[in-house]
Parts: structure tokens; C-alpha cells; sequence
């Protein structure tokens, strides 16, 4: 399947508005479908080859481990969030 196919999804250049796991669909088939994780607030990228064409489409909603309440680390190596 390639973009063409897709009436849906989300376009490179865009916002990403929900982090989590991303199908990426390109304009021909120059490349396999892969998914990816996009985080809330990234601009999506271009393809290098089919460039802003390129779709994604969200699978799975995520959230970063820095963000569940159970999850701790230790001071010295806290994330930068």
C-alpha cells in the first residue's frame, strides 16, 4: 500500500498531537512500510526520496515513561523532559 492509497493520516510538516506508535506510509513503493514513535509536539519529518508526501498514520497511543506516576529514577540520571 503507499500514500496514494491513504485518505487519512497525518502529513510530514505536521504536528504530532498525540505521542505514540506511527505507521509511515510513502508516495511509491521506493520504501517498506515501517512504524515509528512520534512524541507530542515534534514536526513530523519528510521522506528523503517522496518527501512531504509521506503519511503517518497513528497505531497505538503511547505515553513516555516519564510520565507514569509508578515510574521513578533516581536523580542522577532523570530525564530531560
Amino acid at each position: 500500500m503507499n500514500v496514494s492509497e491513504i485518505n487519512f493520516g497525518t502529513s510530514a510538516g505536521e504536528t504530532v498531537t498525540e505521542t505514540g506508535l506511527y505507521r509511515v506510509f510513502h508516495d511509491a513503493n521506493h520504501a517498506t512500510v515501517k512504524d515509528v514513535v512520534c512524541l507530542k509536539g515534534e514536526t513530523l519529518p519528510q521522506c528523503v526520496q517522496c518527501g512531504s508526501k509521506v503519511k503517518f498514520v497513528l497505531q497505538k497511543r503511547l505515553i513516555h515513561a516519564s510520565q507514569y506516576a509508578r515510574l521513578v529514577w533516581p536523580p542522577e540520571v532523570r530525564p530531560k523532559t
